[in-house]
């Protein structure tokens, strides 16, 4: 697992908590707050997912920042400087469709139609494809008997 999946799975896992938290003590929170209507768990959610955004986005400034000044010292060192690292955006696509399609069953299982079902297999299908697409061919193995 690479690290932004990593950074990716944690993030998800700490909204997915965050969030149902506030669904599940919605009333509670509505009451607390003087909210008006029974839903406030979406604008809770909502800022949740910000504060989430915020702090992924401040820790990869950070790392790049602090890479960037790593850089620099090894460069006034007389050191060779290490190529900048390629983002690679098919693994951000696995990652992502891993994600979409999590929910997707949850969804697909909740609604119980046969559509969420449909297009659960379309993701798993389209995420498969992008998988074996990802993964370096095998070279052709000479036999030598």
């Amino acid at each position: 697992m690479t690290a932004f999946s990593k950074k990716l799975l944690s993030h998800g896992f700490l909204f997915v908590l965050g969030d149902g938290l506030f669904i599940a003590w919605n009333d509670q929170l509505a009451s607390l707050l003087r909210f008006p209507g029974r839903e406030v768990w979406r604008p809770l959610s909502f800022g949740w997912a910000v504060l989430l955004l915020y702090d992924a986005t401040r820790r990869l400034h950070q790392e790049r920042d602090a890479g960037q000044d790593a850089d620099h010292v090894a460069a006034a060192e007389g050191d060779e400087q290490p190529p900048p690292r390629k983002l690679d955006w098919n693994d951000i696509g696995i990652t992502a469709l891993r994600f979409i399609l999590f929910f997707a069953v949850l969804g697909a299982i909740g609604m119980r139609q046969i559509a969420a079902y449909i297009i659960v297999v379309a993701i798993a299908v389209a995420l498969w494809l992008m998988e074996k697409r990802s993964r370096p061919s095998a070279p052709p193995s000479e036999d030598v008997s």
